[in-house]
């Protein structure tokens, strides 16, 4: 898939900055300076509003890192759509990017809304076109059972 060329990192830095897996403003932005940047997709992916135009935030933390637009498809190493640090990013081809994906589902063993994340596990749950997030915790089971309760205290 072709990608929107992404803004000048002189832009990007000026408007953002990376704090720990996410792109804040660095500037206010509709009163938002210091927040998280952007919206979570449907497909769990962030995407950013930048001068009028909308991209990827983990296109936008690997140009913010190396200065460049990354040339071919980003994977997440970890499989945590939203850890858009520069080190869980890496350069692969589309079809390298769908068998990784695809292994990740197959092979992870974790429980449903589990995601290994860094050393811990994070728990998320879509709600509707809502992306919830319920915290990064030690084990899976701890996480599994944040999950759970969450989604209980939804109802």
């Amino acid at each position: 898939m072709e990608q929107l060329p992404l803004p000048p990192s002189s832009v990007i830095s000026e408007h953002l900055e990376l704090k720990g897996c996410d792109l804040v403003w660095r500037k206010s932005h509709c009163g938002r300076k210091g927040q998280v940047a952007g919206m979570v997709t449907e497909w769990g992916y962030r995407r950013i509003t930048l001068q009028g135009k909308l991209y990827y935030a983990h296109r936008l933390s690997w140009k913010l890192r190396h200065g460049e637009d990354p040339e071919g498809e980003l994977d997440h190493l970890n499989g945590n759509k939203l850890d858009n640090r520069p080190e869980n990013l890496e350069i692969v081809t589309s079809r390298e990017n769908s068998t990784r994906r695809s292994n990740r589902t197959k092979k992870s063993g974790l429980p449903t809304g589990v995601k290994k994340n860094g050393k811990g596990f994070c728990a998320t749950a879509w709600r509707g076109s809502d992306y919830l997030y319920f915290g990064q915790f030690s084990t899976p089971e701890e996480a599994s059972e944040a999950r759970r309760r969450g989604l209980q205290a939804l109802l």
